[in-house]
C-alpha cells in the first residue's frame, strides 16, 4: 500500500486484487484551525469577551453555535479545552449559553438535558437571568445576564467526509 492514513473512522473495503482500489472516508476537523474533535463534534475556545447574542454570532460564522452539553464527559471535555487555552485564576466563569424565559434550551435548539446548578440556581436574579455562565474550575453552573460579555466555546459538526483514494498496487512494498 502506497499511502497508511491512521485517522479513518469507517472504512469502505472493497474486494481488491493487484492494483484495486481503496475507499478510506473519515470526518474530521480542521487539522491547525484550532478546533478539537469529541464525541462527532468540533469545539473551539475564544478567549475574547463577547455577549451571548455576540458570541452566537461569532459561532453562526463558522457554520455552528454556542456550545451545548449533552453529557458530564462532554462537559468535561470542554473544561479541559478551556485549561489548555488560557491561564485564569479560579472564580471565573467562561461559556455563555442561552435559554428561553421558563424553558432552557441551548442555542441550537436542543433541550438542557444535563443541569449542574450550583446551589440556589437558576434563580433569575433580577428577573435578567436568561442565559448560563460555567466556571471551567468547578462542576456547575449559574444563570447569568445575557448582557454579560464572557470567553466562549463554538460548536460545530465535522466537515462532510474527506474520500481518501488509495491505489493498491501487488508488485509494491507493504
Amino acid at each position: 500500500m502506497r499511502e497508511n492514513h491512521s485517522l479513518p473512522f469507517t472504512k469502505l473495503l472493497c474486494p481488491f486484487n493487484k492494483n484495486s482500489t481503496l475507499f478510506n472516508l473519515y470526518k474530521t476537523c480542521e487539522s491547525g484551525s484550532g478546533w478539537s474533535a469529541y464525541n462527532g463534534r468540533c469545539f473551539r475556545f475564544f478567549n475574547f469577551l463577547h455577549s451571548w447574542i455576540d458570541a452566537e454570532k461569532q459561532c453562526l460564522g463558522y457554520d455552528g453555535n454556542l456550545a451545548s452539553v449533552h453529557s458530564y464527559e462532554e462537559y468535561t471535555f470542554i473544561q479541559d479545552l478551556i485549561k489548555s487555552h488560557t491561564q485564569v485564576c479560579d472564580g471565573v466563569s467562561f461559556m455563555v449559553f442561552c435559554s428561553q424565559e421558563g424553558t432552557w434550551l441551548w442555542s441550537d435548539g436542543s433541550k438542557l438535558n444535563l443541569e449542574i446548578w450550583a446551589p440556589g440556581e437558576p434563580n433569575n436574579y433580577n428577573r435578567n437571568e436568561n442565559c448560563i455562565v460555567m466556571n471551567y474550575q468547578c462542576d456547575n453552573w449559574n444563570d447569568y445576564s445575557c448582557d454579560v460579555e464572557k470567553p466562549f466555546v463554538c460548536v460545530k459538526k465535522w466537515r462532510n467526509l474527506t474520500l481518501h483514494h488509495l491505489l493498491i498496487d501487488g508488485d509494491s512494498p507493504q
